[in-house]
């Protein structure tokens, strides 16, 4: 009866180890959608950042 309980207890551990790890994939996805949106917009604007640091500099 208890190795019977170790097993149970030993597949609980595991099923939720493996949807803490299936959540965090998902959460990394939905960030790393995010970081390349910021990317992207840091790539479209890095012109205009350069301009500004250095209007920034000379006032």
């Amino acid at each position: 009866m208890s190795s019977y309980l170790k097993e149970w207890a030993g597949r609980c551990v595991i099923l939720l180890a493996e949807d803490n790890i299936a959540s965090k994939i998902y959460w990394m996805k939905k960030q790393w959608r995010l970081i390349k949106f910021v990317l992207r917009v840091i790539k479209s604007n890095r012109r205009w950042l350069k301009f500004h640091r250095w209007q920034d500099i000379t006032l």
